[in-house]
């Protein structure tokens, strides 16, 4: 592998051209930033923002479709890269824009500025806003996740999760995590039993592919049976399957939470396990910032992530065939 020392964020942010068609798209959503903060009154509404498109060629609908959330870079060449590969199945693609409508571009350097909770939301409103428009198939549409959008994504298809959000059963046909941070441990890991597929580089520093591994066994003690699959790729680091990543290695600079282990206590309270502090949505970025560490590298491999991409997109044509 080449080592090239380039710019980091000019490099992985850019963002590649969107497809034909793209219509930019906007729905009510909110910013609570831990789970004691979901549905609270005092929550100030924002508006959500995204990217619909639909595919060419594909008949006249209602298609099946996929949200897709962004990584700590914002909506840029990575998402845009698989959202193509997506629509070209068939499949319409929702791609949701965390940050712009919060005032920001990317949040490098405070992983916190936009929390995986306010991502759940931007999710959840997503998916309220697809269900009304006649041109998607409401019992087909799935999630697929990048780094920071992986974990809403994967925990998206928790019961305990869903059901914090108001959903009596889960919404989407499948969920789909690219090398996703595992580290979370809910009092409940019962799951809905729609697929889950989670894709992670054995050698990522960034989000260990251990942590998914014990999720996926700690699932997997409460329900044997649970549609849940782990796919380890060796040699592979954080970010394996972004096209700018090919036999490249880039040092990141930002803070990731690749030491901290948050898990939720019988009395509902979340708490960081390495400093035993409770975690609320005022203190999250004081709590994940004590456990965050620097210093390691993204780096990919063309062969590794097409090989990813071709499992991820046969579980999804799966996920959205008509029933």
């Amino acid at each position: 592998m080449r080592f090239l020392f380039l710019s980091f964020v000019f490099i992985l942010s850019a963002c590649a051209g969107k497809p034909p068609g793209t219509e930019r798209v906007f729905f009510p959503t909110a910013s609570p930033r831990w789970l004691d903060e979901v549905g609270s009154p005092t929550l100030k509404p924002i508006k959500g923002r995204g990217y619909l498109v639909l595919p060419q060629g594909a008949g006249e609908g209602p298609y099946p479709a996929v949200i897709v959330l962004h990584s700590s870079l914002g909506a840029g060449s990575l998402e845009w890269d698989f959202a193509k590969r997506v629509l070209a199945q068939g499949q319409a693609v929702l791609l949701v824009d965390s940050f712009t409508g919060r005032g920001l571009t990317k949040i490098d350097k405070d992983q916190m500025a936009v929390s995986e909770v306010s991502i759940l939301n931007d999710l959840y409103s997503a998916q309220g806003f697809l269900v009304s428009n006649p041109r998607i198939d409401r019992d087909r549409i799935s999630v697929a996740g990048f780094s920071k959008g992986g974990l809403p994504a994967l925990y998206s298809a928790f019961t305990e999760i869903y059901r914090r959000y108001g959903y009596e059963n889960d919404p989407f046909a499948s969920h789909l995590a690219f090398y996703p941070w595992c580290g979370l441990s809910l009092k409940d890991m019962r799951m809905s039993g729609r697929p889950v597929h989670i894709h992670s580089g054995k050698a990522d520093k960034i989000t260990p592919a251990l942590l998914c591994g014990r999720l996926v066994d700690d699932v997997r003690r409460v329900d044997p049976a649970v549609p849940i699959t782990l796919t380890l790729y060796p040699g592979q680091g954080h970010g394996f399957t972004h096209p700018a990543l090919d036999r490249i290695a880039l040092p990141v600079s930002y803070p990731y939470p690749r030491d901290c282990r948050i898990t939720e206590r019988a009395d509902g309270r979340f708490v960081e396990l390495s400093s035993g502090q409770i975690i609320t949505g005022r203190n999250l970025s004081e709590v994940i910032g004590a456990c965050s560490d620097k210093g390691a590298w993204v780096s990919g491999d063309e062969a590794a992530g097409q090989e990813a991409y071709r499992r991820a997109l046969a579980f999804l044509a799966v996920s959205g065939a008509r029933r």
